[in-house]
């Protein structure tokens, strides 16, 4: 019998939070819901949002336990007040975390994505993209010593642009910057170049090649990972897998979403 602790206090964490465990019950799962700073017991499975949860990060390994992720979608609206699908993948944050969606069929993909535009025409510039300062994806990294290699190198071969992360983190810089509609900042754009933005997503679903350093990055497997070099892959599987790491609440409730994360455990 697995044992759930479902973790959370915010709102937006309470409802996705329950929605998770209503599906878990239906498939015999024991689950607490529990406070972020309930410490009192090691669960099978520890569920929460964001990484920063590090203590219970560090307890869940130390015990040889598991935990799930929750987090904002990859596509869609990723306001937690707006989001219409949140994801879900074990033990680690977004393309560290396993999602258990290797080879995924197109099912989830026809339902629910957006479509694939076609490449665009070879743009005019690389745009840098800016990160949520303080975000736990690039707490590993200083983003800022990133940027600026990244502007040089990139100035090297082509003109430059950078575009700030719209949540904040104004990173203050010489080369031109485009912080208007994110369509518009792409629409002459031969790369975007990230570190592991979601960023990436948007601009492979659009049509712009990516440039992604960090394995944390959701492009990570279908972008370029050397300066200079723009990629044109096939993307549709890429897209397919994508589908299988997010979840609408009703798919929680119903239990497909944990029949997915927890098929063959």
């Amino acid at each position: 019998m697995v044992e759930l602790a479902v973790y959370g206090q915010a709102p937006h964490q309470v409802a996705w939070g329950s929605a998770f465990a209503e599906g878990a019950k239906k498939h015999g799962f024991i689950v607490r819901h529990c406070s972020n700073n309930d410490f009192t017991f090691t669960p099978d499975v520890a569920v929460f949002w964001s990484h920063r949860r590090l203590e219970l990060i560090g307890r869940q390994k130390l015990r040889g336990k598991d935990y799930i992720v929750l987090e904002l979608p990859y596509w869609g609206p990723r306001d937690v007040d707006t989001m219409k699908m949140c994801s879900a993948g074990w033990n680690g944050l977004n393309g560290r975390a396993d999602f258990r969606n290797a080879d995924s069929p197109a099912d989830r993909w026809k339902l629910h994505g957006p479509g694939l535009s076609e490449w665009q025409p070879p743009g005019e510039y690389a745009l840098i993209m800016g990160q949520c300062a303080g975000d736990m994806s690039h707490a590993h990294a200083d983003i800022n010593k990133w940027y600026e290699r990244m502007i040089k190198q990139w100035s090297a071969i082509m003109p430059v642009a950078f575009r700030d992360h719209p949540k904040g983190g104004k990173y203050r810089c010489d080369i031109p910057k485009l912080n208007g509609p994110f369509s518009e900042a792409i629409k002459q754009a031969a790369v975007v170049v990230t570190f592991n933005s979601n960023a990436g997503v948007d601009a492979l679903i659009a049509g712009v090649p990516v440039y992604a350093e960090d394995e944390g990055s959701m492009a990570y497997n279908t972008a370029s990972h050397t300066v200079g070099q723009t990629l044109f892959p096939d993307r549709r599987q890429w897209a397919h897998d994508l589908a299988y790491c997010q979840w609408t609440p009703d798919e929680y409730r119903s239990g497909l979403a944990i029949e997915h994360l927890f098929e063959g455990r």
